[in-house]
């Protein structure tokens, strides 16, 4: 099996938060705005390759607040 992310190939890391299952799930630990997009699982052999419909994952972050310019934060 092989997963893709917007079409591309999810390579295997070891220090990423993506990770392939042993049954062939995929598993996103922690989720980051950057895994947003649409994953696609593909099997192929010999005689054929089939593909999932897209799955959407939407990431959504909360606001960051900064000190307004010029001022520094005091702990």
């Amino acid at each position: 099996l092989t997963w893709l992310k917007d079409g591309v190939e999810l390579e295997k890391s070891v220090d990423s938060n993506v990770i392939h299952g042993s049954d062939g799930s995929l598993i996103i630990s922690a989720a980051r705005l950057r895994d947003s997009g649409n994953y696609t699982c593909e099997a192929t052999n010999i005689a054929n390759r089939r593909s999932t419909d897209p799955a959407t994952l939407s990431v959504y972050v909360g606001p960051v607040i900064a000190a307004p310019e010029g001022l520094s934060l005091i702990h």
